[in-house]
């Protein structure tokens, strides 16, 4: 959730200082007779509307940690299984390699 709205803040902030510079009236650049001017192309609206889109995921993701932990959990890994009766210090992430002997105790 933060690295979301960090991302959104710096794509935001890079929208609008490139906003803020190219509102300055630039030297008129010819080739042959036609004149090259500047505009807000593709790249430009879709850096503004991912910058945004992340601002808002990202407080969506931090408001869900905050209030409700247990339906973001739900939402970001899909299963049940853990959430109805997870054991007694038993860790939700259990990584096993079949073709390595793991250490068993007696």
């Amino acid at each position: 959730g933060l690295t979301l709205l960090i991302t959104g803040a710096f794509a935001l902030f890079s929208v609008f200082a490139f906003a803020s510079i190219s509102s300055v009236p630039l030297c008129q650049l010819r080739l042959g007779s036609s004149e090259l001017t500047t505009h807000y192309g593709a790249a430009f609206w879709i850096t503004l509307a991912t910058g945004v889109l992340c601002l808002l995921l990202g407080a969506a993701v931090l408001s869900l940690h905050y209030a409700r932990p247990s339906a973001l959990r739900l939402f970001l890994e899909g299963s049940v299984k853990d959430l109805e009766s997870p054991a007694k210090g038993s860790s939700p992430l259990v990584l096993s390699n079949p073709l390595h002997k793991q250490f068993k105790t007696s």
